[in-house]
């Protein structure tokens, strides 16, 4: 089972990667004009694109987003955990100073 692992990695990888050349040959020629109306601010690209380039650069600017909002998680996830560190270790130290545990030995 786990050497049949890495093959169908690879086999998807190259299906992917096949898949994104045909898409690359069947629509390289392709150019579009593309406008942006945003009820307040209208746009449009200056010159013709294909739709290629269009889709590899919405592709990276999902990574982008996507990498950004991850390493706003992992950052917010740490200062929480530090945070909680923080609020056991005052605890502890306060448990630590605690007189009454002298007092309760004594008793026994």
């Amino acid at each position: 089972m786990t050497k049949a692992k890495p093959i169908i990695i690879i086999v998807v990888v190259v299906l992917l990667l096949g898949f994104g050349i045909l898409f690359y040959v069947q629509n390289m020629d392709t150019q579009v004009v593309l406008f942006l109306d945003l009820l307040v601010w209208k746009g449009k690209l200056q010159n013709p694109a294909s739709v290629p380039l269009l889709m590899l650069a919405s592709f990276a600017a999902g990574l982008a987003v996507m990498g950004a909002y991850t390493l706003y998680t992992i950052f917010r996830q740490g200062s929480k955990e530090r945070r909680s560190h923080r609020s056991y270790s005052r605890a502890a130290e306060d448990l630590d100073r605690d007189d009454d545990y002298e007092d309760y030995d004594q008793g026994f």
